[in-house]
């Protein structure tokens, strides 16, 4: 089987595959290394992820969600400065997770917003999702148990 590696990042995420013992980064649908780990929903419900979603970020900001890696397993309590700085709603659901709670698909977890992004990775491969053997999504070393729960959460929503 496969092997594939993922830097689900808070900016940028990128996704190699292991062939032959060699890795190679894979480019998006635009052709870059790297993709923004933006995603955005429309007002007809169509997801947007990557450049993208930046794009039209300006004209829908409350409906774009930049750097969900910072919300991912923790509480509203714990993300006070984030959400400071989050052009998005962000309140706790009732367990107090950080939730995101956007007008056009209403509340929506860091952990499905990471999700949307590594499809879009997942969408670079040149081979169907079911041939990857195995996963490797990075995380942080500071990550505690929650947020690498969270991670691992999103990887299996994305079908990993």
């Amino acid at each position: 089987g496969l092997l594939v590696g993922i830097d689900l990042g808070t900016t940028n995420s990128a996704i190699a595959l292991l062939r032959g013992g060699e890795p190679s980064l894979l480019p998006n649908a635009r052709g870059e290394p790297l993709t923004p780990s933006t995603v955005a929903f429309t007002g007809d419900g169509t997801v947007l992820v990557g450049a993208a979603a930046d794009l039209q970020a300006s004209q829908n900001v409350r409906n774009t969600v930049v750097a969900a890696k910072r919300f991912i397993g923790r509480t509203v309590r714990q993300c006070k400065a984030e959400i400071a700085r989050a052009q998005y709603t962000v309140v706790g659901d009732e367990e107090g997770a950080a939730v995101f709670r956007l007008p056009a698909v209403g509340d929506l977890s860091p952990e499905e917003a990471g999700a949307c992004v590594l499809a879009e990775l997942l969408g670079a491969l040149d081979v169907p999702a079911s041939e990857i053997c195995r996963a490797v999504v990075t995380v942080p070393a500071y990550f505690d148990a929650p947020q690498r729960q969270a991670t691992l959460a999103a990887a299996r929503l994305a079908g990993l």
